[in-house]
């Protein structure tokens, strides 16, 4: 009766310590089950942070924000100036039909 209750004690003890081969496989499991996981969203990381390439080379990366501010104020320098050429090109066909 001795050997039984020994044994099941060095079970009972083999259990609680985790070092079974199954709890010790499923761990091998657990931890290649996280590495997969970490390496897909590593990968998944990089693939968002890479810019672009065009023929090799990368892209800058575009704030859209500032573009859009910067051909605004372009524009409207583009449309001062367009006023300001019109009359002076109306000016100049006055005096040329005064002079002519």
């Amino acid at each position: 009766m001795e050997g039984t209750v020994a044994s099941t004690k060095a079970s009972s003890a083999a259990q609680s310590n985790g070092s079974t081969w199954r709890s010790e496989a499923g761990k091998a499991v657990l931890r290649g089950a996280g590495a997969v996981v970490v390496g897909v969203a590593a990968q998944t990381a990089l693939k968002r942070a890479q810019r672009p390439r065009v023929l090799g080379v990368p892209l800058p990366r575009v704030r859209t924000k500032s573009v859009g501010k910067n051909v605004a104020n372009v524009a409207g320098r583009v449309e001062r100036i367009s006023e300001d050429v019109r009359v002076a090109s109306a000016q100049a066909r006055r005096i040329g039909e005064k002079l002519g």
